[in-house]
């Protein structure tokens, strides 16, 4: 049993899994996931999955209070930035009394997506090596759709190299980075 914490990780841990797992998210949008508050049941839920799939630095901002509190025992705790290069943020974020540094939407840069997609591969196999050449085989095949995706990306990156891109913060940061978009950011500071 796998579970993560929303749609879009669940979609790129399936990528890997196909159907041979039960795999299940908690949040279906973000604001949910922004406003969690566990209680002893999500963490006695948890702990009882084979593996729990997160994100990373400061996605979940409620994330190490709650790896804290959960029985280790049986489930494996898989934080899926490990490794990736982050970005700060220019102007932190704050949600209530916490503040986050580091934007968090590292997976928008095709590099770290795929380093993403190797710490979940590494995650099951680990849990279930038997089939570890079925994980190999669909990382194997997501790495060549995402060689499609490069090109046909790289082939527009000509075309834009000339226009500046507004954004009204900076979550698309490693996006604009990775493809060398020009890029003015717009954030409520500003008038």
């Amino acid at each position: 049993d796998i579970v993560t914490t929303d749609k879009l990780l669940y979609t790129i841990v399936k990528t890997i899994v196909k159907d041979k797992h039960t795999t299940n998210y908690m949040f279906k949008d973000r604001q949910s996931e922004i406003n969690f508050k566990f209680t002893y049941d999500s963490l006695n839920n948890i702990s009882k999955k084979d593996l729990f799939i997160y994100v990373g630095p400061g996605f979940e901002i409620w994330m190490d209070s709650f790896i804290d509190k959960l029985d280790k025992s049986k489930v494996g705790i898989i934080n899926s930035s490990r490794g990736v290069k982050l970005l700060s943020y220019d102007h932190p974020v704050k949600y209530k009394n916490i503040t986050v540094n580091e934007n968090p939407y590292y997976f928008m840069d095709i590099d770290n997506y795929k380093i993403m997609l190797v710490n979940i591969k590494n995650a099951v196999q680990d849990k279930d090596p038997k089939n570890r050449s079925f994980y190999e085989k669909n990382f194997s095949d997501e790495l060549k759709s995402l060689q499609d995706y490069e090109s046909d990306l790289k082939s527009i990156d000509k075309d834009l190299s000339d226009y500046k891109f507004i954004t009204l913060n900076e979550n698309l940061r490693y996006f604009t980075n990775y493809n060398n978009f020009k890029l003015l950011n717009i954030t409520s500071n500003n008038n």
